[in-house]
């Protein structure tokens, strides 16, 4: 930071604002992030695809909700070990 700063003469101000702007770029491509770990946008594309009803605002962010809800079950049944347990494998 202080190497940006020194050679480029901008303020923390100007580098976070900068930043802002660069960060979600980052994150286009993910739908959502929970607890660290990425949803991709194209899981997102094909459930809603799959769901046969439209690209509308309404549906795109029932299947994000949706997706998030899964990803909090999958990461809990991993942390409990319930997803190692034989009859839950099957």
């Amino acid at each position: 930071m202080s190497f940006i700063r020194k050679h480029l003469s901008l303020s923390p101000l100007s580098i976070a604002i900068c930043l802002s702007f660069i960060m979600p770029i980052a994150h286009a491509q993910n739908a959502a992030i929970v607890n660290g770990k990425a949803i991709p946008s194209a899981q997102l594309d094909a459930l809603i695809k799959k769901s046969g009803q439209g690209d509308d605002p309404k549906i795109r962010e029932q299947g994000r909700e949706m997706l998030i809800t899964r990803e909090l079950i999958l990461q809990e049944a991993d942390k409990t070990g319930v997803a190692q347990r034989p009859d839950v494998r099957e």
